[in-house]
C-alpha cells in the first residue's frame, strides 16, 4: 500500500514537472531609448519650402541633436507629438497629414519622401501625440542623416517659421539592444504526462548549440526503475537543457519528497 502511494505521487510529480517544462518562453530584443536633447532651430521645412519636419541629426541644417555615432539594430522609432495645427487631419487638397522618418543610416536604403517611406507613415489627425518606426534592413553603428518629416503646410498655420503655430516636439528616440534572446516552445502538444521543449540559441551568439532538445516523461505507476537510473536520467535531462532542466528537475525532486512523506506519514 505505501509503494503504490509513492508511485501515484512521483507520478504526478513527473506530470506537474512535464507542463512546467513545455510551457512556451518567449524574450525578445530589449528596446532602449537613445539619448537625445531637442535644440532650438531645428524646427525647419523640408526642400520644397513648405513641409514641416524637426531635423535630429542633419549636417545641411546644422542639427545634431543625437551622437552620429550611435548604434541601431533592427528599427528605429521616434514618439512625438503635434501641437499648434488643432483638428487639422489634411491638406488642402484633401491629402491627409502624414509623418515618417527619413534620412540616411549605414548601408540601409535611403528614405526622403513618403513614397520612400512606403507603409512606414503615420497619419496625423490634429494635435495629439503619435508614434512612426523606421524597419531597418541591417544594423548600423552609424546615423548620416536622420529628422522627423512630414506633409504638414507650416504656412497653413502662419507665415513662416518664426510665426507658425504648427510644431512638432520628439518625446524619445528608441532602438532595440540588437541581442535575440533564446525562445522555448513545445515542438509536440503534451500527451499522457509528456512534452517535448526545443531551446534555440540566440542568432547572434556564434558559441552557442543551435538546439537543445528534452524530453520529460511521467513515471510509469508499474515501475520498478531503481534510484540510480532515476539519477543518471535526471542528470542527462539537466546537461541538455542547462539552467532550465536544472530548474525542471529539483522541482521534480522536491514536489516527489514531499508527496512521498505525506503518504508515508499517512501510513
Amino acid at each position: 500500500m505505501k509503494m503504490k502511494k509513492i508511485f501515484a505521487a512521483m507520478a504526478a510529480a513527473a506530470i506537474s514537472t512535464s507542463a512546467f517544462a513545455a510551457m512556451s518562453l518567449s524574450a525578445s530584443a530589449v528596446e532602449q531609448s537613445l539619448s537625445y536633447t531637442e535644440s532650438a532651430g531645428t524646427l525647419n521645412v523640408d526642400n520644397d519650402g513648405v513641409s514641416l519636419r524637426r531635423n535630429i541629426i542633419n549636417p545641411y541644417q546644422e542639427a545634431e541633436d543625437l551622437d552620429p555615432n550611435t548604434t541601431v539594430s533592427d528599427h528605429i522609432t521616434i514618439d512625438f507629438t503635434v501641437s499648434g495645427i488643432g483638428e487639422a487631419s489634411a491638406l488642402e487638397d484633401g491629402t491627409p497629414f502624414k509623418a515618417w522618418i527619413a534620412g540616411s543610416i549605414g548601408a540601409n536604403p535611403q528614405v526622403w519622401t513618403i513614397a520612400d517611406a512606403g507603409d512606414n507613415t503615420v497619419a496625423i489627425t490634429g494635435d495629439g501625440d503619435y508614434s512612426v518606426t523606421w524597419p531597418l534592413a541591417e544594423g548600423s553603428e552609424t546615423i548620416e542623416i536622420f529628422f522627423l518629416q512630414t506633409n504638414i503646410n507650416m504656412y497653413a498655420f502662419g507665415d513662416g517659421l518664426d510665426k507658425t503655430t504648427a510644431n512638432l516636439t520628439i518625446n524619445s528616440i528608441k532602438t532595440d539592444d540588437g541581442k535575440e534572446a533564446p525562445t522555448e516552445t513545445p515542438t509536440e502538444a503534451p500527451k499522457d504526462g509528456e512534452a517535448t521543449t526545443t531551446t534555440e540559441a540566440p542568432k547572434d551568439d556564434k558559441n552557442a548549440e543551435t538546439t537543445t532538445t528534452t524530453t520529460t516523461k511521467a513515471a510509469d505507476k508499474d515501475s520498478k526503475s531503481d534510484s540510480k537510473s532515476k539519477s543518471d536520467s535526471k542528470s542527462e535531462a539537466s546537461a541538455q537543457t542547462g539552467d532550465h532542466g536544472v530548474g525542471v528537475a529539483l522541482a521534480a525532486i522536491a514536489v516527489t519528497g514531499a508527496a512521498a512523506f505525506v503518504a508515508r506519514k499517512k501510513d
